[in-house]
């Protein structure tokens, strides 16, 4: 009882900083002064803009989908993409980054469906992972591109070594096909937990579990390939 009160003061209270957030941004907006620009604006680059965000969030709800069947489990789509709306919507009001959007996504698609919050959680994290090293990738190759432009003839090759070392270590990873959950840093953490302390093994399940689900992810090439695809998508219409 107490633990369920205590979660419900947590909530309600992450509900009343996000409109706080909210009703101090929106008094922060110069009305007038966008006013004027929307009258001075082509609304045809305006659409232009707003179809291209959308279309952002739809691909980034794409991406979240392809992730979802590691659950072994039926989904309606047209629920996902709300959910995705809503948790873009909350980040973007939010300082947390990706972080809130992440935790709310796998909330309320774990009351939805017969799961667990640390199964639907690892695939969120799946989907940010895989984004962020695509755009990493790409932003590698951006800078040694420029820095080559440039002139800078070292640093470029020096960018170059650097991805092919990243990209051979994945190589390298894949190879060995070693589950996340059985590698030894997680090996290493469950036994500095089981030392301390017993009431953690929930916390240690949800995480094996969240790194299952990861390792899985990242191990299935052709899963890989659509997520890259969907993630230079994202990048292009941003």
């Amino acid at each position: 009882m107490r633990h369920r009160l205590w979660l419900a003061l947590i909530q309600w209270g992450i509900v009343l900083a996000t409109l706080v957030l909210a009703i101090r941004f929106m008094q922060q907006i110069g009305w007038s002064d966008l006013e004027q620009l929307l009258a001075a604006a082509q609304f045809s680059w305006i659409w232009l803009a707003v179809a291209l965000l959308g279309s952002r969030g739809v691909l980034l709800a794409v991406r979240w989908i392809q992730c979802l069947p590691l659950l072994h489990l039926e989904f309606s789509r047209v629920f996902v993409l709300t959910v995705h709306l809503a948790a873009i919507l909350l980040n973007h009001s939010t300082p947390t980054a990706r972080l809130l959007g992440g935790v709310y996504r796998a909330r309320v698609f774990s009351r939805r469906y017969p799961t667990t919050f640390s199964a639907v959680y690892g695939t969120v994290f799946l989907d940010q992972t895989s984004h962020q090293l695509v755009q990493a990738g790409l932003t590698w190759v951006i800078l040694g591109g420029f820095a080559w432009h440039l002139g800078a003839a070292r640093l470029a090759i020096a960018l170059a070594a650097g991805l092919s070392i990243f990209v051979g270590l994945v190589l390298i990873w894949r190879r060995r096909r070693h589950p996340l959950p059985d590698s030894r840093p997680a090996r290493w953490l469950r036994s500095a937990v089981d030392r301390r302390t017993r009431s953690l093994g929930p916390l240690v399940d949800g995480s094996r579990r969240i790194l299952e689900i990861l390792g899985r992810g990242l191990a299935d090439v052709r899963l890989q390939i659509r997520l890259a695809a969907l993630a230079v998508g994202v990048l292009l219409v941003s």
